[in-house]
């Protein structure tokens, strides 16, 4: 008798030992789950912009970029994304001369893309998937960028990862998380865009050294005269979506359709003298820091070269970008300037690579103030 209540004693403390196992199994799965719910989301507010633009910009859908994005890094926690700016897993490959990060990952300390900056990542993906060495996957441009299962499919058939769930991953991940919201142009409209540059992308993505551009030597009649906008050269063609309204609208109301392959314009670059002063002028919007990456600056340097605000760190298309101080006046021969429509102070102390600061003086206007249209704005 006694062996027997011994015996369901025993069996009762180890069947409530194993319910209290299991409650601390799920208790831990499902903070690990809100952990990663959370790390997403910050993860997604963060970068939503950047992969907007570049689908805007090259035709991946900004879903299966924030997708892969946080599978490679694990939400934004790994070693590769926290030290190397990597966010998607792109290893060295032997063509590779950029910075390195060894990590261990199929085999042990295998050798990954470092970058300067997370911009960098974004568009080296862009640029890795459209003009790779092999093609393998160009024929996902066929695709909508509303088509993010064909995507996801895609880049598994393709090679771009070895697990065989991938795919499953990433589609699991998009509907988790709603990601395909942003891959529809008039949600996507809603957020702000970044729009990091790719210079010269082509050399970029096959990862040869990228020559550098001609720099213009002033002569003795340079400061004489405005410097013009120049006539861009230095071209690279760039995969710039343009869809039609219609199109648009297609896109829209009816995710997972495919579409015709997008079509593509060109981005050009030129650096230049104003004023005496080396600068930058592009057909595109760019980010001051890819600007600082790009030339090997500190990103302060380049924002105060520009007097960039704090809340708006790009420049417009045709705008110049200086990578050295503005100075108090612009050049010798330059007195005034007729302004034009949609000028503020800024853009037109770029124009001449002065400081914001001295043409208000000169003028006795404020940062601030809006210049009226065919007014005259002393510049000595």
């Amino acid at each position: 008798m006694e062996q027997t209540l011994f015996g369901i004693k025993k069996r009762l403390l180890q069947t409530a030992a194993m319910y209290c196992l299991l409650t601390c199994l799920l208790w831990q799965h499902s903070a690990c789950a809100d952990d990663n719910y959370e790390r997403a989301q910050d993860y997604i507010q963060k970068y939503k912009p950047l992969a907007i633009d570049e689908m805007k910009r090259t035709g991946i859908p900004a879903s299966i970029k924030l997708a892969q994005a946080l599978l490679e890094t694990n939400y934004g926690t790994s070693r590769l994304a926290t030290e190397g700016n990597n966010h998607f897993g792109i290893k060295c490959k032997a063509y590779w001369q950029g910075d390195t990060l060894l990590v261990d990952d199929d085999t042990l300390q295998e050798c990954f893309r470092r970058y300067p900056s997370v911009y960098d990542s974004y568009i080296d993906h862009s640029e890795f998937l459209r003009y790779h060495r092999d093609g393998y996957y160009n024929h996902l441009f066929l695709y909508s960028s509303t088509d993010y299962i064909s995507w996801a499919e895609g880049l598994q058939a393709a090679g771009y990862a070895t697990s065989p769930n991938y795919s499953k991953n990433l589609i699991a991940i998009i509907q988790r998380y709603h990601l395909y919201d942003y891959d529809r142009p008039v949600t996507a409209n809603y957020l702000p865009a970044v729009t990091p540059p790719s210079f010269n992308a082509v050399a970029y993505a096959q990862n040869t050294p990228v020559p550098p551009v001609q720099t213009a030597k002033p002569d003795a009649g340079f400061s004489k005269t405005f410097v013009p906008k120049p006539a861009f050269n230095a071209a690279t063609k760039l995969p710039l979506n343009s869809y039609s309204a219609a199109a648009e609208t297609a896109q829209a109301t009816h995710p997972g359709q495919t579409n015709s392959a997008p079509t593509y314009a060109a981005l050009k670059l030129e650096e230049v003298f104003i004023n005496g002063l080396h600068a930058i002028i592009a057909t595109a919007d760019l980010h001051l820091s890819y600007i600082a990456a790009r030339f090997n600056l500190p990103e302060d340097d380049v924002y105060e070269f520009n007097e960039a605000q704090p809340t708006n760190k790009q420049v417009k298309a045709g705008i110049p970008i200086f990578l050295q101080p503005k100075k108090k006046k612009a050049a010798n021969g330059m007195e005034a300037h007729l302004v034009q429509p949609n000028e503020n102070l800024l853009e037109i102390s770029q124009y001449y690579g002065m400081k914001v600061k001295s043409l208000c003086k000169l003028n006795k206007m404020q940062p601030d103030e809006t210049p009226k249209p065919g007014s005259i704005l002393h510049l000595r």
